[in-house]
């Protein structure tokens, strides 16, 4: 890094001889490959305004290395390896104190869609194909296949055209909620409008019932609830705990929605019902919270409509309470020679007991059954899983 100045800048270099004819030449000064020019930007970023030094070493060492690199699987070789090689020689040289410039890296999977290519007119657009096999001009049976979405094949899809249609927040639903990140992702339209009428029953949800809806800050009396409301409140805890180890440890987005959906189909029966004030209130309050990160616009606008008057991105993450995740009672399979016959209910503080898992077992009506006039050759049972019996 030399000031503000570049190779085209330097005396004597620039201008040269032709090595041919003698005469006067100009070297080519676009010497670096693309990569390599971003082989060392998170450095510069971190003093991006000094006008005197690429970047100074106490402050990239405190900022630095980046905890999170999160790119696709293109960049596990040029990028990546440039940036490695970049720090590496750094830190011998003394300018920089780390050796990788990465501390921890995850590879996200691509978007795929059906590419159409004719083989007169070349790639075309899937809005320009529909359903049709073969090519919209000239009718020849066209080559499809799925492929990551490239403009070159022109197999993408204009965001800005779903967020007119159904908003932003479906669009950054969809897409956190197709598949696993590290995998490669069929893009489907089907999948959009599911995302929209998500969204759709969330806000009917919270806004019809907003009336219902205790006071701000208040939170259910658990020795109060009733039966309906000890497993909506439990699912809620589980919902909290299992979106946040998604997010912060697995980066599992996709789960992520999904236990909230769960959550929604757990909370609109209930609140139709008799709810709790409170514990509607609770969980309305931290499902808002937990789809926020997924949808915010929604989720702001929700906020403010149950009663709040600060902003969702203000506010503290949920947190869940772990004895609120445990269930009273179990329901343990019980097989005869590999058939499934009965479920029997137990105590959840039984559940791991052996043989009190065997006597329940035997105690129900259609067990016994399977099991009159018949030698038992052997009973198993797996604690909290099942109970298993061999006859002859």
């Amino acid at each position: 890094f030399i000031g503000k100045m570049g190779l085209a800048d330097i005396p004597g270099f620039a201008d040269t001889t032709c090595p041919n004819c003698g005469g006067p030449a100009r070297r080519d000064t676009d010497t670096m490959d693309t990569f390599v020019d971003s082989a060392w930007y998170f450095l510069r970023f971190i003093n991006a305004r000094d006008d005197e030094h690429a970047f100074v070493r106490a402050d990239v060492d405190h900022w630095l290395p980046v905890d999170q690199y999160v790119g696709g699987v293109e960049h596990a070789i040029l990028h990546l390896l440039y940036a490695r090689f970049v720090v590496k020689a750094l830190y011998d040289m003394g300018h920089v104190g780390f050796e990788e410039p990465f501390a921890r890296l995850f590879t996200q999977g691509m978007v795929c869609l059906t590419a159409h290519r004719c083989p007169e007119h070349g790639w075309l657009y899937p809005e320009d194909v529909g359903d049709s096999t073969t090519c919209p001009v000239c009718g020849v049976p066209l080559e499809s296949s799925i492929f990551k979405m490239s403009k070159s094949k022109r197999n993408v899809v204009d965001p800005t055209e779903i967020i007119e249609t159904y908003g932003a927040d479906t669009e950054r639903l969809y897409t956190m909620f197709m598949g696993p990140p590290d995998r490669d992702i069929e893009w489907s339209e089907e999948g959009i409008r599911g995302a929209s009428r998500f969204l759709n029953r969330v806000w009917t949800l919270v806004i019809g019932h907003v009336e219902d809806l205790a006071p701000i800050g208040k939170t259910a009396d658990p020795e109060a609830l009733d039966p309906a409301g000890i497993a909506v409140r439990r699912r809620y805890h589980r919902t909290v705990k299992k979106v946040t180890e998604d997010i912060e440890e697995r980066f599992g987005f996709n789960t992520a929605v999904a236990a909230i959906m769960e959550l929604v189909n757990d909370l609109v029966p209930y609140a139709a019902g008799e709810p709790d004030p409170c514990l509607l209130r609770e969980t309305i309050d931290g499902l808002i919270l937990l789809l926020s990160p997924f949808t915010p616009f929604v989720c702001e606008e929700l906020w403010r409509r149950t009663g709040h008057d600060d902003a969702v991105l203000e506010q503290a993450w949920p947190g869940y309470d772990e004895s609120s995740l445990e269930e009273e009672t179990i329901e343990i399979p019980v097989q005869v020679n590999g058939k499934l016959r009965a479920r029997v209910t137990v105590p959840a503080d039984v559940a791991d007991d052996v043989e009190a898992l065997k006597e329940a077992a035997l105690a129900h009506e259609r067990v016994r059954a399977n099991l009159e006039g018949k030698e038992l050759v052997k009973a198993i049972a797996v604690p909290g899983k099942m109970v298993s019996f061999v006859v002859k």
